[in-house]
């Protein structure tokens, strides 16, 4: 396998991404940020077009640098793997805080998740649980039962750690 994936799509879903894969790249290319996230989107879940890491890491980055917070976190996330770039979690910690700092629910989540475990920044379980707070204001019931789970597990891991 060259590292290069072609993803099967079910027929509807396919249909509707031809539809709109030209107004997609016609305006990410015209610098529209959520045309840009959505051709990123694409390339990174096989949507439509071929896997490529880098060309949807190009288009969060483009996309992200606008200030759309779903960019943001797609950013966070390809740096925080190493997706279409180098790994760094400090750089994938600093793109879920410019997400957060918008008040978007799953941007505070993600900090959450990032204090929780000390990914590019000091572990802090209490920043974590004030993060999955903060998300929680701006949030659906799925989601705040998501952060709930969390706070639950940091809770529980602080009550089993024993000291010696």
């Amino acid at each position: 396998m060259t590292g290069v994936q072609t993803c099967a799509l079910p027929i509807y879903t396919s249909m509707v991404v031809d539809e709109h894969l030209q107004h997609w790249t016609s305006g990410a290319e015209r610098g529209i940020p959520e045309a840009q996230y959505l051709l990123g989107d694409c390339y990174a879940e096989c949507v439509g077009l071929e896997y490529d890491p880098q060309l949807a890491f190009l288009w969060f980055s483009r996309a992200a640098q606008t200030g759309l917070p779903a960019a943001q976190l797609s950013l966070s996330f390809c740096y925080e793997r190493g997706i279409g770039t180098t790994k760094d979690v400090v750089a994938a910690f600093e793109w879920a805080q410019r997400a957060a700092s918008q008040e978007d629910p799953s941007g505070w989540a993600r900090l959450g998740r990032h204090q929780a475990n000390g990914i590019g920044a000091q572990q802090s379980d209490i920043e974590a649980v004030a993060c999955f707070q903060r998300s929680e204001e701006h949030t659906s019931e799925l989601q705040s039962r998501r952060n709930l789970v969390c706070r639950l597990l940091l809770s529980k891991k602080k009550t089993n750690t024993t000291t010696i």
